[in-house]
């Protein structure tokens, strides 16, 4: 049995109900829409990604180059350590936590050999100790 589509007047009498809130109530209305208070775990770490990329990048699309990289996996652990706390015992997503820190070492030792100053300021935005990064 499929659901029933809204009415016209179920539909008008919500429009009616919002014509009539204040302009600040409708702005905490759109910010509750937008806000990532109700988006799912995998777009929060879509958008920390981005914000990554943005803040590490060489540019608006860069994704290769190292710092980039490693800011991107540097969110992508700390998405896995999240889902860790609250799922002990998967084991799964522990391997490819594991996997990913040694990635995210690769990258950073990369970095270190090739541009020790941009390494420590890399390691240090992302809260990274440098000396933790061994070779």
């Amino acid at each position: 049995m499929k659901p029933l589509a809204p009415t016209a007047a179920t539909s008008t009498a919500s429009t009616a109900a919002t014509k009539n809130l204040e302009p600040a109530e409708m702005a905490e209305l759109v910010r509750r829409q937008i806000t990532l208070e109700n988006a799912s775990r995998k777009e929060i770490t879509k958008f920390n990604v981005a914000r990554m990329l943005q803040l590490f990048g060489r540019s608006q699309f860069d994704t290769g180059s190292s710092e980039a990289q490693a800011a991107v996996l540097t969110v992508k652990v700390n998405a896995m350590r999240e889902h860790l706390e609250v799922f002990r015992k998967d084991m799964s997503t522990k391997r490819r936590l594991q996997a990913v820190l040694a990635k995210r070492a690769t990258v950073l030792k990369y970095l270190r050999r090739k541009n020790l100053a941009k390494f420590v300021v890399t390691c240090r935005a992302l809260g990274i100790e440098p000396e933790t990064i061994t070779a």
